[in-house]
């Protein structure tokens, strides 16, 4: 398809040659396009038809790009729980997925919740001292490795797990009426094998 470049004009001090009404033509990506030639300058004109139609077709592509969905469900979905430890207990995100992998599964080196909880090491270190501070959690080295800390809930700690752990619950139980039991299961089920599939295969 082919569309026309309006005959242009511009006020300056150099002198301006203005071309006529050009054909552009637009194969896929790549344009033959329009220029206007002046004293030594060489300006190039590109209509924004095509940029917007293709910024069009990018956002349809992104609102289907699964990482992109999984990514903005889950902040979606988690906003409403993340409310209750953010206002109740002054905790951020990592601090509440340490604390959870403490309670679920009790002591704990911070390599362990890294991998347990699929978090930079940074994260979970800036998490372990402001849980320490709010004295939900307290640490003690390794008996037989001194280079490593065992992580514990303290009294506190598991009885803001132990309370979050029921807001949760509940929770759970208000997105399961939501989706039905089925649709329940099958995105759990689906979850879980996205979370098991091999690096590699998942590469681009």
């Amino acid at each position: 398809s082919h569309s026309q470049i309006p005959a242009c004009s511009l006020r300056g001090d150099r002198a301006l040659k203005v071309l006529e009404p050009y054909p552009m033509a637009a194969t896929g990506w790549s344009f033959n396009t329009p220029r206007l030639l002046t004293n030594g300058l060489s300006v190039t004109f590109v209509t924004n038809n095509f940029d917007l139609f293709a910024r069009d077709e990018m956002a349809d592509d992104l609102s289907d790009f699964l990482p992109y969905l999984l990514n903005i469900t889950a902040e979606d979905v988690g906003r409403e729980f993340a409310r209750h430890y953010k206002d109740r207990y002054g905790m951020l995100r990592p601090e509440w997925r340490v604390l959870f992998h403490l309670g679920r599964r009790g002591d704990m080196t911070a390599k362990e919740i890294c991998h347990q909880a699929a978090l930079h090491k940074t994260k979970v270190s800036r998490a372990v001292a402001a849980l320490e501070r709010k004295r939900y959690l307290s640490r003690r080295t390794m008996d037989t490795d001194q280079r490593f800390e065992i992580l514990s809930l303290t009294k506190s700690g598991r009885a803001v797990f132990a309370d979050l752990s029921k807001v949760a619950t509940n929770y759970e139980r208000s997105l399961e009426t939501m989706l039905g039991p089925q649709d329940m299961a099958q995105v759990k089920r689906l979850l879980s094998t996205l979370r098991k599939m091999p690096a590699k295969r998942a590469r681009p």
